[in-house]
């Protein structure tokens, strides 16, 4: 509670985690996901006081962000939201690593029968299988946004959202959407989406929505995945393809699929930027993976549009639904060179140089 001392707004009681502003309004709350009260109080401000709106800390410099701790984080505020508004429907949102709190917070309400009828992610794509209604608001200069990097950055989130999808232009760069006059343009996005979502009718007792459940339990998740190290290539080539080796370490076999299933895919983060840019999904298992056993799937990455030095984590998700290196697995990493001048590099590797790309 100490990291919130100084939040100001109405609690549901004296151990409350969640802050509400504009509470004297009768409209439907949003709940919302940020990093510190400026972001909160800017919101709530630019929202206007008829729009009431309930904060929670993302847990930013204070808690390690990985996935079981979003998690955990996230079932704690799903039950304090629960105690504030009883039934649906429900409007979500979360900014930066916010958004990945939000997207669970979602996930939850739904498994339990509840209707959220908005998830706003904001600078944040999260590579899991959700089938609700979102609105994506990505800055039109933010390093964050795969906008920023790509022509077409729906890619990004094509093979994991299910549901109706908006994607909506900011300016400014990261960290500076609640300042003026961002702020003014996200706030009224959002009520622009919030209007959207209430026009839509629901169910008024919706079924529970099941997650697409993992196929392997937790620790049959344990693979050995090879990939080239380094790979040169110019930005506008587009994609390029390698080949992923893949050992299955567990004690259980693995099942080939031809939809969804075990698939290799990967996460692309840029020089300085904390969270991943893209993500892309490739092939399922060709075929059952006995323990021991490896396969060879080819997996064809994009090409940035801006020449730098990326980081590529190489993984295998789970129908969609986790991430192998979500426990102790570990990705394999490449560097990816972009620049012009690495066109002779690319032919190299197009020819099969085995130092410049080529499988293992």
């Amino acid at each position: 509670m100490a990291h919130t001392a100084a939040w100001q707004g109405k609690r549901s009681g004296p151990q409350s985690q969640i802050f509400g502003m504009n509470t004297e309004s009768a409209g439907r709350p949003l709940f919302w996901c940020c990093q510190g009260f400026r972001e909160l109080s800017s919101l709530a401000k630019h929202l206007g006081p008829e729009q009431p709106v309930y904060g929670m800390r993302s847990g930013h410099q204070v808690m390690v962000n990985t996935q079981s701790n979003i998690e955990s984080l996230a079932k704690y505020y799903t039950s304090e939201i629960l105690t504030i508004q009883q039934e649906g429907p429900y409007l979500l949102g979360g900014n930066c690593q916010a958004a990945k709190i939000a997207f669970q917070i979602a996930r939850h309400l739904r498994e339990q029968g509840r209707h959220v009828s908005l998830l706003c992610l904001q600078d944040q794509v999260v590579p899991l299988w959700y089938s609700g209604r979102v609105a994506l608001f990505l800055g039109d200069q933010s390093v964050n946004s795969p906008a920023f990097y790509f022509d077409h950055p729906e890619e990004s989130w094509q093979p994991f959202y299910g549901g109706p999808i908006s994607v909506t232009s900011i300016p400014g760069k990261h960290g500076q959407f609640f300042n003026e006059p961002n702020i003014q343009t996200l706030a009224g996005q959002i009520r622009t989406e919030i209007d959207a979502a209430g026009s839509v009718a629901f169910p008024e007792n919706e079924p529970a929505t099941p997650l697409p459940a993992p196929i392997l339990p937790a620790n049959a998740r344990q693979a050995k995945i090879q990939a080239p190290t380094r790979l040169f290539v110019t930005p506008n080539e587009g994609t390029v393809r390698i080949n992923v080796r893949v050992t299955n370490l567990s004690g259980m076999t693995w099942p080939s699929m031809i939809e969804r299933g075990i698939a290799v895919g990967y996460w692309l983060y840029t020089k300085g930027v904390k969270p991943p840019v893209f993500y892309g999904l490739g092939d399922v298992l060709p075929k059952n993976l006995s323990p021991g056993e490896s396969v060879t799937i080819p997996l064809d990455i994009a090409i940035p549009k801006r020449p730098n030095c990326y980081r590529i984590d190489i993984d295998l998700s789970d129908n969609r639904s986790s991430w192998f290196q979500f426990g102790d697995s570990r990705a394999a990493t490449v560097n990816l060179h972009s620049h012009s001048r690495f066109r002779f590099f690319a032919w190299l590797r197009r020819i099969g140089d085995p130092k410049n790309g080529a499988a293992p």
